[in-house]
């Protein structure tokens, strides 16, 4: 059984699902209750896109195996990617009622508490993520985001600020403070953590991308017109980045003239 399960796994982590399939299909014929080849059935149809044949595939997990948390989780995301969220909190609160040890299970809960705009049940939830797994800057992260979504900078700061403090290497904190200062035109400290975030992380494109906008919007037309050819040096497929870029060139060149003809 296991060699079939295994081998269409690794046939799906190299997409190769077609083939995948027949491997879960013989691991059937051998344990034809199994719940996890149901549930990696679902999992393969989730990352081809079809979220019929995904929850079907959950449901006939949770069928054979009612007690599966990992079955109602992915059931959940699947109801959280379309706006379902009362009926992913439903899997969710499921999934927890099954496994209180996973702190993935309770941010799930915060998160989708947030996305109904239920603030105090979210706050709840990040406790309880908190408490079972004091050390992951994911949980500061997600609550972030919450305290964003309700208005209030100063703690979702205080929240990214507590990830930094845990995971000083990674850019997504630094970037989230700079979105919240730039959003307020504090443009200095936007580009402070925007830089930040490169430092820790160089040559993203994505990341390189604010610094130049922020510097386009101090009036910085120089500045941003480096970065921004950096980043097509990077990304040269990306006919966005090289609009823009061109934009700047011509902004630039313009503001340069302007300014010879007013000496």
């Amino acid at each position: 059984f296991y060699i079939y399960f295994n081998l269409a796994n690794a046939l799906c982590e190299i997409k190769k699902y077609e083939k995948a399939l027949e491997y879960y299909e013989k691991a059937l014929d051998l344990e034809v209750d199994n719940y996890l080849v149901f549930n990696a059935i679902g999992l393969m149809y989730q990352d081809m896109g079809n979220t019929v044949q995904s929850k079907l595939y959950y449901q006939k997990a949770i069928n054979f195996k009612p007690d599966c948390a990992e079955a109602y989780m992915n059931m959940a995301g699947i109801f959280m990617k379309t706006d379902c969220f009362e009926n992913a909190l439903k899997n969710y609160l499921k999934a927890y009622e099954l496994d209180k040890t996973d702190s993935k299970i309770p941010l799930c809960i915060a998160n989708t508490y947030s996305s109904l705009n239920k603030f105090e049940k979210a706050d709840e939830y990040f406790a309880l993520t908190e408490t079972i797994e004091p050390l992951d800057s994911k949980g500061y992260i997600c609550k972030g985001l919450s305290y964003s979504d309700r208005g209030d900078d100063v703690k979702a700061i205080e929240c990214y600020e507590k990830a930094v403090e845990l995971e000083p290497n990674s850019p997504n904190a630094y970037i989230l403070i700079g979105n919240i200062h730039n959003s307020n035109k504090n443009y200095d400290e936007a580009l402070k953590y925007y830089k930040k975030a490169d430092s820790v992380e160089p040559n993203v494109p994505s990341v390189m991308v604010l610094s130049a906008n922020v510097n386009a919007l101090k009036g910085d037309l120089k500045n941003a017109l480096i970065t921004y050819r950096n980043v097509v040096n990077l990304a040269p497929d990306n006919d966005e980045y090289k609009i823009v870029y061109y934009d700047l060139v011509k902004d630039y060149l313009d503001s340069k003239k302007e300014k010879s003809n007013a000496k």
